[in-house]
């Protein structure tokens, strides 16, 4: 990754042709504007604001942001769709919803055996199921988004076989995952974001959106 005064050279997955490239990112003022993006023409669905270069750039450069010559702070809410989904049904969430107990044997990547479950790859097949609209969709989502973040090709098999022990982990809400919610899950997490922009807004307080 490559940087100078004003663009990050970076890596990014291009999905239709299968393979990572490189693209520009500019951090000036030019690049500073937001595009909230709808799903299916309902404005009750999605509503995610895209577009400016803090949500282009990579997870390791975003604590270097500056405002005004000080620091910015990231604030990450932990396990936030899962917890919501908890919430839909009167419950909080407790324990991480990712972790799968050790002592079973892991996914094994195509020429490579993985001791014990991973949790980035437990975490995205959990956040797969939750946007996929029935069981293949979140098993083929899955495999595709973890061969994008983490560059290893775990088979069909195996991230199956990780869903059904994450669905005995979140048993409470398991009749809600691969039920096409993310988008309506997104569309709540963005008026969240909304509003918090409005108050620092009021405080006259700069800040942004992650991605």
């Amino acid at each position: 990754m490559n940087q100078t005064a004003d663009a990050v050279y970076q890596r990014y997955w291009v999905k239709e042709r299968s393979r990572f490239e490189t693209r520009c990112v500019s951090t000036t003022q030019a690049n500073k504007f937001m595009t909230r993006v709808f799903n299916n023409r309902q404005l009750t669905l999605g509503g995610r604001y895209y577009g400016h270069w803090p949500g282009q750039v990579e997870r390791e450069l975003r604590p270097y942001i500056g405002i005004d010559g000080s620091y910015t702070v990231e604030w990450d809410y932990s396990s936030l769709h899962p917890a919501m989904l908890y919430a839909q049904i009167g419950l909080e969430i407790r324990d991480d919803p990712y972790i799968i107990e050790t002592g079973v044997v892991g996914l094994r990547a195509k020429d490579q055996q993985v001791v014990g479950w991973d949790r980035t790859a437990s975490k995205l097949t959990l956040l797969a199921a939750i946007n996929a609209a029935d069981r293949d969709g979140a098993v083929l989502g899955a495999k595709s988004k973890i061969r994008k973040d983490t560059g290893i090709n775990y088979s069909a098999e195996d991230i199956a076989d990780c869903l059904d022990l994450l669905l005995l982990r979140n048993g409470p809400i398991r009749h809600l995952i691969h039920q096409d919610k993310g988008i309506g899950l997104q569309a709540q997490d963005s008026r969240l974001a909304e509003m918090v922009m409005g108050v620092f807004t009021q405080l006259d307080e700069a800040n942004h959106p992650g991605p």
